[in-house]
């Protein structure tokens, strides 16, 4: 019988909300192996002949099939590669010598904007506008937050199935807000609801991935409570998603009484439409129904006051960066393709001369 992994996470809670959202995740893992969810061997993709020890009962490849095992592993890799990239990320912002010369930087481009009266007028106020924009950010952060079903990243609202919680939860709130969208133009929609983009998250919303009641319930009971302990028992989107009761009742009824597993119940409601989504009485439904209207909430409040000061003033920025260095400095990331050419060369870190390209041997 392979031995049972448990799992602790031990990264600061402080270093970035999503790291917690990642975390609730390993540990709702954690919680979910010693009821015999998860077998060490399985859980890395390995184990002994598919052996695993389920619900107290051992059982061997037949009836617990590997694949099991590698979704699990698959999901937890997944998970800690995250919390890396998010520590990485903190790291660089915590790096004196690195922050030091990146506002230097901005000093520089600052004085040059002021210094020249054409550039001032044009592009003077973008960075003041995203001060004041993210000054209110920090005082919502937490609320936007853990304010959800289904996290990606702390700064996005965006309906999605990458959820590191419960994928029931996350096909539950993308049903429900469907409902609230389909009725719109197609330009007035958010933007995830729009043209070919809903007819992806349709055919996610509709597909057969495997789906396990147990882990599904740890990993919302979890992050429900992660939930309730950051936000307070007062805050609005608790108290629409407990409802008086505790995170663990909770989950077991949205997990034990959805038929979301169901794909064809999936999409009888869709093919409903919003009133038979307005209907349903399934427990999954109905937590999403009642967290809805307070995530559209904060989310209109961050595209407003966030998204939008950020797109504006940092396009902005962007053009006074190029007005003044023209093609002497490479563009921002900006997530698209650019071609170049020239030498391809490595450069050095501090005293490590960093090679242009890594090998495996």
């Amino acid at each position: 019988m392979a031995q049972l992994l448990i799992l602790h996470p031990s990264h600061p809670r402080s270093i970035r909300f999503n790291i917690a959202e990642l975390q609730a995740s390993l540990h709702a893992i954690s919680l979910a192996a010693p009821r015999g969810m998860l077998p060490a061997g399985e859980l890395q993709g390995g184990g002994s002949a598919g052996e695993g020890l389920v619900s107290g009962r051992l059982f061997g490849p037949a009836l617990f099939p590997r694949a099991l095992g590698l979704v699990h592993s698959a999901a937890r890799l997944g998970l800690e590669n995250s919390i890396k990239r998010l520590i990485g990320q903190q790291a660089g912002l915590q790096n004196p010598r690195l922050m030091s010369k990146k506002e230097e930087d901005e000093k520089k481009l600052r004085a040059e904007v002021a210094r020249r009266a054409d550039l001032q007028r044009a592009y003077g106020t973008a960075w003041a506008k995203v001060d004041l924009a993210y000054r209110g950010l920090s005082a919502m952060g937490k609320r936007i937050a853990f304010s959800t079903l289904t996290p990606s990243r702390a700064d996005s609202f965006v309906t999605t199935f990458s959820s590191p919680v419960s994928r029931l939860a996350a096909i539950a709130a993308v049903i429900v807000r469907y409902s609230g969208e389909i009725g719109k133009p197609n330009d007035k929609r958010y933007e995830e609801f729009r043209g070919t983009k809903l007819e992806l998250l349709k055919t996610s919303l509709l597909s057969g991935v495997p789906i396990y009641p147990e882990m599904e319930e740890a990993l919302l009971t979890t992050w429900l409570e992660d939930v309730r302990k950051t936000l307070g028992p007062q805050d609005p989107f608790v108290k629409a998603a407990l409802a008086g009761s505790t995170s663990a009742e909770v989950a077991r009824r949205a997990v034990s009484g959805t038929r979301l597993s169901d794909v064809s119940f999936r999409k009888t409601l869709l093919e409903g439409g919003a009133a038979a989504i307005a209907k349903s009485d399934d427990p999954m439904i109905d937590l999403a129904r009642r967290v809805e209207p307070v995530i559209r909430q904060l989310r209109a409040w961050y595209e407003d006051r966030v998204q939008s000061v950020e797109l504006s003033a940092g396009q902005k920025i962007a053009e006074a960066r190029f007005a003044v260095y023209g093609k002497t400095v490479s563009p921002d990331a900006n997530s698209h393709l650019r071609l170049s050419y020239g030498k391809v060369m490595g450069y050095e870190e501090d005293t490590t001369l960093v090679p242009y390209k890594t090998t495996f041997y």
